[in-house]
């Protein structure tokens, strides 16, 4: 049997020792094409405009701040984490990211790790990728940032774009729990795959 050049270049690109290599070498002689689906990414949250109103937060070690979100009925593996800020800030800040599963009006386990983010603002954004975290979520979480030092700068305030008439502020106080203000909301955005 003669093979034709396309076949040849193939077989010399697959890998026929490969379980992975040999079934594609198989779909490709029966007529068979492997197709993959594009993953459905779902963005959680708002980029609030800077302009029509914003909420301060100074930055004190073992204090945080976060926001509610619903990922809905399906699993989503979160990947992004992005946040704009306005005017002041530190050129540097130390955070902890922490993701709660809400259940009910308890928050359950930090789900995120326990990974120290040194980040230089630039740019009046913190954008993270989250996607080796391998954070899943489903249903209503919170996202939020707790402060991992004290920054010792003239600028000790975070200034974040925020409305009314939204899911919530959580916010943490040095050794107490995250406690809720209802109604209000961050410009804060999550970013996630559906599973």
């Amino acid at each position: 049997m003669n093979k034709s050049p396309l076949l040849q270049k193939l077989i010399k690109r697959l890998d026929l020792r490969s379980s992975i290599g040999a079934v594609c070498l198989l779909f490709v002689l029966n007529g068979f094409t492997l197709e993959t689906k594009a993953q459905e990414t779902i963005t959680l949250g708002k980029v609030l405009n800077k302009k029509k109103g914003n909420s301060n937060t100074t930055i004190t070690e073992g204090e945080g701040i976060g926001a509610k979100f619903d990922a809905g009925k399906k699993s989503l593996k979160l990947t992004e984490v992005y946040i704009n800020l306005y005017e002041t800030h530190p050129d540097t800040i130390k955070f902890y990211l922490r993701i709660f599963p809400l259940k009910g009006k308890e928050l359950g386990k930090n789900l995120a790790t326990e990974k120290v983010y040194t980040y230089a603002v630039g740019n009046d954004e913190i954008k993270l990728d989250i996607r080796d975290m391998g954070v899943i979520v489903k249903g209503d979480f919170v996202l939020g940032f707790e402060w991992a030092d004290t920054p010792n700068e003239k600028h000790r305030t975070l200034t974040m774009p925020s409305g009314i008439l939204k899911k919530g502020i959580y916010y943490k106080e040095v050794g107490e729990k995250w406690k809720k203000i209802p109604l209000l909301g961050l410009g804060l955005v999550v970013k996630g795959e559906v599973l």
